[in-house]
């Protein structure tokens, strides 16, 4: 049994130690330094707290600032510092043997920077406002400037705008969606050469403006947390969420089941599909989107309780009807549903298909299932609990109404702080952690206490051909050892997202049921041919986002026209502001800290990188335009043909090498030597064929033989 502690209320004690810093260079390569400006939280000889700011021309004169004594326990912010202003202050800082750095996944989160005895601490803000730094500015009254073109492009760039250009190989407007700047800008370039570097009080007000966005919000937020909640800032809007919820919204400390990991089986993410129509053009659709999805499922619908979970080797369905849990079954989605209801992983994708599935399901999408026409054909294995729990109701109610009243009152930023907290509680419960740390061959890390003496020892991993890579703890099998964090609880994030399918679900029969149809559904949205389907301001209602003409090519790639307007949105998975739908893009981006040590590249160097868009839909079959769920058991299928069909191939090229032999005998009629080759068994196909089969030849073969087979 796990024990989560109830969290424990700070004094109400400001915090203040915080900093902020932004760079400007010329250019998207931090090496070509232009400036930078730092403001920090100081307090006077009266004790008062005051903004000071102070602008650097010296790249090394802001690191040493920065890095004083006098910011000793200091949090220095910055929005993308991990991926930009960090890289051009102190170049590649995984490599500075003074920062310990950490990572979720490619996310920088934190650096410690330790030096005589005291430490200073780097974040990036966009792990607290996930959010572009002018939408912050906006949401805080603070409004960001723009951005002069001329930081926007460097000398080289400038002479590949006219080179490209002058060639033909772009446009003018192509070279302001790549660099983002207007068309008198390109006109310059083209002109005189350049835009200059100049760099004027403007300049210098613009840069001061962003670092006083980021203070002020990290600033605000810090004393909305304390004034609250009795809660201080951390690293992450996950990890504050988090803490306010165990402070403040439970009574006594959370027990938990070793059974609740079952769970981390049945947790599947939210569901993003096209249906139908693929690729043409559909008018007057409307597009649908749930308010607060998660947090209203959070609010209304009952839990497993973590602490009074059974575990069962043999079960049947009554489990499964009368409790809250999680089973490994076996069902069968009849193959006439067009919108299957259960979710199924397949090669890395998330699918609902139709035909006979097994995996471990939520009682309560087992149920949804069943009501639409699914048959559970056999119960394995049961986890379920003989109490039911809302644990966050109170969470979700409190932020909720002070989100409407920070509505009703026009104060975005008490609009964006509780909408982020309220958001970002239930990923929390689901989090698992990776034993991993990065630094230098030659200095393993220690080994946490709770893991001493199991046998687990450290391994390196070099980041390409350099003495600095990362540490992984691995047991004796020589696997990487991931657990579920420690304040994880599985059934509640499982369950989260198992809800909040079902309501989705749900609303997409309910438009089939009232003779309409779904095209396309994005976890929380819906867009349909289906009007006045509900249109609300309430938490967990539909509300309708807008009208217009829907062309969709896969999930998260589509075009939409609101109704009454000229311009196309275009929504591309992975590709910043597209501005047409095309099968190549280009962008610019910089060589991050890790991807630089494996190329052997200059970190913060400036790159184009070419973004291959195929318009592909593998997470339905499609015939022409027309979409329909995957059967499960056509897939498992054609994956069992291709590994016998490989099988096969090789079997044949085996049987040749090793029986096969070469030899020479007399022919009289020729009255000379000849070579030849012994007869093996796969020589009937060189007999079928007429000669010796090709690859492809062998495939079709094989092919037809296992169809053969399977069909007898």
């Amino acid at each position: 049994m796990k024990l989560i502690r109830k969290g424990r209320e700070k004094k109400k004690v400001r915090q203040w130690k915080f900093g902020s810093f932004d760079i400007e260079t010329k250019g998207l390569n931090t090496s070509n330094f232009l400036f930078g400006v730092c403001a920090w939280n100081e307090k006077n000889k009266s004790g008062d707290l005051v903004i000071k700011k102070k602008v650097f021309y010296s790249k090394e004169e802001m690191v040493n600032f920065m890095l004083s004594r006098k910011f000793k326990q200091y949090h220095w912010w910055g929005h993308n510092a991990g991926g930009f202003d960090m890289i051009s202050l102190f170049g590649n800082y995984l490599l500075d043997e003074n920062f310990n750095v950490i990572f979720n996944g490619s996310r920088f989160i934190v650096a410690e920077y330790v030096r005589d005895g005291y430490k200073i601490y780097f974040h990036d803000s966009l792990n607290i406002f996930p959010v572009k730094l002018e939408q912050l500015g906006k949401d805080l009254f603070h409004y960001k400037g723009e951005t002069p073109d001329k930081f926007k492009v460097s000398r080289d760039d400038e002479k590949l705008i006219r080179d490209n250009i002058n060639s033909g190989k772009w446009t003018i407007k192509d070279v302001m969606n790549i660099y983002g700047i207007k068309a008198e800008s390109v006109a310059r370039i083209l002109e005189v050469g350049e835009l200059g570097t100049t760099i004027t009080q403007e300049d210098i007000n613009y840069c001061i403006r962003d670092a006083e966005i980021v203070l002020k919000a990290i600033n605000s937020f810090a004393d909305f947390l304390m004034d609250r909640w009795q809660v201080s800032m951390r690293s992450t809007i996950a990890s504050i969420s988090q803490n306010v919820f165990l402070t403040k919204y439970i009574n006594e400390d959370l027990k938990v089941s070793g059974y609740d990991k079952f769970f981390r089986n049945s947790y599947y993410g939210g569901r993003t599909e096209l249906f139908d129509m693929k690729g043409e053009w559909l008018t007057n659709v409307y597009y649908y989107d749930f308010n607060s999805l998660y947090p209203s499922v959070m609010h209304d619908f009952w839990y497993p309780d973590p602490e009074n979970l059974k575990y069962l080797s043999f079960s049947n369905e009554s489990y499964i009807f009368e409790y809250e849990g999680t089973s490994f079954v076996d069902v069968y989605i009849p193959e006439d549903i067009k919108i299957p209801p259960l979710p199924f992983k397949w090669k890395g994708k998330l699918i609902f298909p139709t035909g006979h599935i097994r995996g471990w399901y939520n009682h309560n999408e087992l149920r949804m299932a069943v009501k639409y026409g699914a048959k559970i054909e056999k119960v394995h294995k049961t986890v379920y609990s003989t109490r039911n729990i809302n644990p966050f109701k109170n969470f979700i109610e409190d932020l909720y109404n002070m989100r409407l009243k920070f509505k009703a009152e026009g104060n975005k930023t008490g609009n964006l702080y509780t909408k982020l907290i309220m958001n970002s509680l239930y990923g929390k419960f689901g989090q698992k952690i990776v034993y991993s740390k990065m630094g230098w061959i030659d200095e393993p890390p220690e080994i946490p206490k709770h893991l001493k003496d199991k046998g687990y020892e450290w391994t390196f991993e070099s980041i390409g051909k350099h003495d600095f890579g990362t540490w992984k703890l691995i047991d004796s099998k020589g696997q990487v050892l991931e657990e579920d964090a420690y304040r994880s609880i599985l059934s509640f994030s499982s369950y989260i997202t198992s809800w909040a399918r079902i309501k989705l679900f749900e609303k997409m029969m309910e438009v089939i049921e009232r003779g309409y149809n779904v095209f396309y559904c994005d976890t929380d949205s819906i867009i349909t041919d289906c009007p006045e389907l509900e249109n609300s301001k309430e938490l967990g209602k539909l509300k309708l986002e807008g009208v217009g003409d829907f062309r969709g090519y896969a999930p998260k790639v589509y075009e939409w026209k609101e109704k009454g307007e000229d311009k196309i949105k275009i929504k591309l998975k992975g590709v910043r502001n597209p501005d047409e739908i095309k099968n190549e893009y280009v962008e610019r981006r910089i060589i991050k800290p890790k991807e630089a040590l494996r190329r052997h590249e200059e970190a913060g160097k400036g790159e184009f990188k070419k973004k291959i868009v195929t318009y592909v839909d593998t997470k339905r079959f499609w015939n022409g335009n027309r979409g329909q769920p995957w059967n499960v058991d056509t897939l498992i299928l054609e994956e069992e043909k291709e590994k016998w069909i490989k099988q096969r191939i090789k079997e044949y090229y085996q049987e040749l090498k090793k029986h096969r032999q070469v030899y020479i005998y007399y022919d009289e009629s020729d009255e000379r030597y000849k070579r030849t080759k012994s007869m093996v068994n796969s020589d009937y196909l060189v007999q079928l064929f007429g000669h010796e089969p090709t690859k492809e030849e062998l495939r079709d073969y094989f092919e037809w033989e296992f169809d053969q087979i399977n069909n007898s």
